[in-house]
């Protein structure tokens, strides 16, 4: 009886199924949490870069501050593209003039902290922040040529 029952396999597939089945949802959902990380970093990154370049391409003029319109259209383009909603408070945005400036051309650096929740929780020490750096030359106004 005893020898009968060490030879029989019966059940052994849902024993191995059990034993299986949480490290390949592990692997799934980590999966899925890792791609979606990667596809948040790409949307922060470009909406930055996006809004940094809108606001050098203003320009230095008397009606407009490059600086506060390159604040005002990356907090536009993130909340726009991605999960985090800027005008709540998920964003940190920083727009100063950068280190690169000369006399002949000024230089905007733009950076962003999006506070980042991650969609499963199946993997533990995801980021809980995206954090992305642009920097763009401040286009001069065009020069009134006299006739």
């Amino acid at each position: 009886m005893i020898k009968k029952m060490i030879v029989s396999r019966r059940g052994s597939n849902a024993v191995e199924f059990a034993l299986i089945l949480p490290v390949f949802l592990m692997l799934v959902f980590g999966g899925i949490e890792v791609l979606w990380l990667g596809i948040e970093i790409g949307k922060v990154q470009s909406a930055l870069t996006a809004g940094c370049r809108g606001g050098a391409a203003t320009g230095i003029n008397i009606f407009t501050d490059p600086f506060v319109r390159a604040g005002e259209l990356i907090s536009e383009t993130v909340s726009r593209t991605s999960r985090s909603n800027c005008t709540a408070g998920d964003c940190d945005i920083v727009v100063s003039e950068s280190d690169l400036s000369s006399p002949e051309v000024v230089w905007m650096d733009c950076t962003i902290l999006v506070r980042y929740e991650t969609l499963t929780n199946f993997i533990p020490g995801m980021p809980e922040e995206i954090t992305a750096q642009s920097s763009q030359p401040i286009t001069p106004p065009l020069e009134l040529e006299d006739e």
